[in-house]
């Protein structure tokens, strides 16, 4: 389905079915210069854990997930989108509040992640992170962690890094984080 909306941007949809009971549906909004502003995914898998997502389209043709959510204990964060014209958009960011809510245990950040905002992965339950690549410097926003692990201040949260010097990179982000004493270790 193609929409043009009044601010002559366009809206296209499609969702599908499949036999084996999985199901997807994505939506996308680009500009009248085809630019994309908006996209909205949907995924059903075979043992019946929905994700829902919302991305944000950035001014250089990536994605920043504004909203994220599942129905299973683990997320693995997608490192890109595909488009309903096989298009594919990198995801690049983590926007503020999105995983606010959530009760995930375990969540895996792709290396194409290098901006998690403020609150991005806040009061998510989450217990264990997984960081793959390099951990940049101020990729973490202030409180990006805040209220995960079993206590305070990330206390029971365990990071994990691909490489040393990613540990000591994160380490120093931490506190600002709101989880300066989470384990970091790495895998």
């Amino acid at each position: 389905m193609r929409k043009t909306e009044p601010d002559n941007s366009v809206t296209e949809k499609k969702a599908e079915l499949r036999p084996d009971g999985t199901a997807d549906s994505k939506e996308v909004n680009k500009d009248s210069s085809g630019k994309v502003n908006k996209v909205v995914v949907a995924e059903t898998d075979s043992s019946g854990v929905t994700t829902e997502g919302n991305f944000e389209g950035k001014s250089d043709g990536s994605l920043a997930i504004t909203q994220l959510s599942t129905t299973g204990t683990e997320l693995v964060i997608p490192s890109s989108i595909t488009g309903l014209s096989d298009e594919v958009f990198t995801v690049t960011e983590i926007g503020k509040d999105a995983l606010k809510g959530q009760n995930i245990e375990t969540v895996t950040i792709p290396e194409s992640i290098d901006k998690i905002d403020s609150q991005g992965l806040a009061n998510a339950g989450i217990k264990v992170l997984r960081v793959q690549g390099k951990i940049e410097k101020g990729m973490f926003g202030k409180n990006a962690l805040k209220g995960n692990g079993t206590g305070k201040k990330g206390k029971g949260m365990k990071i994990f890094v691909e490489r040393k010097k990613d540990a000591t990179a994160l380490k120093k982000q931490l506190k600002k984080a709101g989880a300066g004493k989470a384990k970091v270790s790495v895998e």
